[in-house]
């Protein structure tokens, strides 16, 4: 088993969406930890709603590449259409992002995705909720842990 921290993030009927997405990540594993959600501005494209964000922790027994997958098929589920999106920040049903995979450092797909997700160190709405259930826990990379990183990225 290994646990999965995963980003979860909508802008769109939110409060349905990310219900949504936990009730699936149950069916995949075990969860251990859910943050709180915070509410957040939008990056990027400004003309649209407000972000809820939060994090989750899922022990899961597949590969990293499986479990990214088995992401992509929730957020579709959810309503995403990955085709029609303006821009990488733009309004969405859902997004899930797979942040850590335990302490590992992983490269993997044909994008490819990069475990620790760097989003982890450049956003505070990803930051805040994992610090809130994880604080003393270190970033793999950069020994810091989140707590750390979290009142950082919350100071700009």
């Amino acid at each position: 088993m290994t646990l999965a921290t995963v980003g979860l993030g909508s802008n769109l009927d939110p409060e349905r969406h990310l219900a949504f997405a936990l009730d699936r990540l149950r069916a995949l594993g075990t969860l251990t930890a859910v943050s709180s959600l915070i509410q957040t501005a939008p990056v990027g494209d400004l003309d649209q709603p407000d972000y809820l964000n939060g994090v989750a922790r899922i022990e899961v027994d597949m590969t990293p590449e499986a479990f990214k997958q088995a992401l992509y098929a929730i957020e579709r589920d959810a309503g995403r259409d990955r085709t029609r999106q303006r821009t990488p920040y733009g309004p969405v049903e859902l997004d899930l992002d797979l942040l850590l995979w335990g302490d590992a450092v992983l490269t993997f797909g044909s994008k490819p995705w990069h475990v620790p997700a760097r989003g982890l160190l450049e956003h505070a709405f990803v930051a805040v909720p994992l610090a809130e259930i994880a604080p003393d826990e270190r970033h793999p990379e950069t020994g810091e842990t989140f707590a750390q990183i979290a009142a950082r990225l919350a100071a700009r």
